[in-house]
């Protein structure tokens, strides 16, 4: 049988999260071309097979009918490695980059989630389930913030990367009080009815009927005045 290059399982490509690995499929699709599903039938001297007989189910699940294929051809199998090759490479790059933009917004994350965990009452509640409110949280913030994340406009985007807890409940509090074995409503009646904000170097809440208070402060970001802090939606 011919033996194709494949991306290995313990190579980078194995930790890329979706968005990455279906840059490496589309390229793997291609190559994939080149490699039919065959039996061969005859080994040549330098092991490539020459002639090849496909599976073809039969009435009882059995092989009905022969017919015989070109092995591909040196050009094929050259081409087929390279785009494996190229297809690998993307999805490195890709996953470098998801992981750069990650490290930008990780403190003010952070400092967000830790807010809305440490403002929980937690009474009645174990202390995995708070851990993985957090982290849930974490998880839920930095998927918002990627791609939108703007550390030279630092209010650019800032009414998306927003999260509220007031007569709706952000989807992000939602996932978190699931994952974390809590319901909607006992998690919303837990958390305080605000209005959080994150944006590159710096976190703003604004507690129902109170002014916007700053809970996390970088100096090595620009911020842009703002009277609530809640900045722009668009972007």
């Amino acid at each position: 049988r011919f033996l194709y290059p494949r991306i290995h399982p313990s190579s980078p490509s194995s930790l890329m999260p979706p968005a990455c690995l279906e840059n490496a499929s589309n390229a793997a699709t291609i190559s994939a071309g080149f490699a039919p599903s065959m039996k061969a039938s005859k080994v040549d001297s330098a092991g490539l097979s020459t002639h090849a007989t496909p599976f073809t189910p039969g009435p009882s699940g059995g092989k009905t009918g022969t017919s015989t294929l070109q092995a591909p051809t040196g050009e094929q199998l050259h081409l087929h490695h390279h785009l494996t090759l190229a297809a690998a490479r993307v999805a490195r790059e890709a996953y470098a980059c998801t992981l750069r933009s990650s490290e930008e917004y990780f403190e003010e994350v952070s400092a967000a989630a830790t807010w809305w965990t440490q403002s929980m009452r937690q009474e009645g509640l174990g202390t995995s389930q708070v851990r993985a409110f957090e982290e849930a949280l974490k998880k839920g913030m930095s998927q918002r913030c990627e791609g939108h994340w703007y550390p030279s406009e630092p209010m650019r985007g800032s009414g998306h990367r927003s999260v509220i807890n007031d007569i709706t409940v952000d989807p992000i509090l939602k996932q978190a009080a699931e994952a974390s074995g809590i319901s909607h409503r006992d998690a919303a009646s837990r958390l305080p009815k605000c209005i959080l904000w994150c944006n590159p170097g710096s976190v703003r809440v604004q507690m129902e009927k109170e002014h916007a208070c700053t809970i996390f402060h970088s100096s090595s970001t620009p911020t842009a005045p703002s009277s609530n802090g809640s900045g722009s939606d668009s972007e």
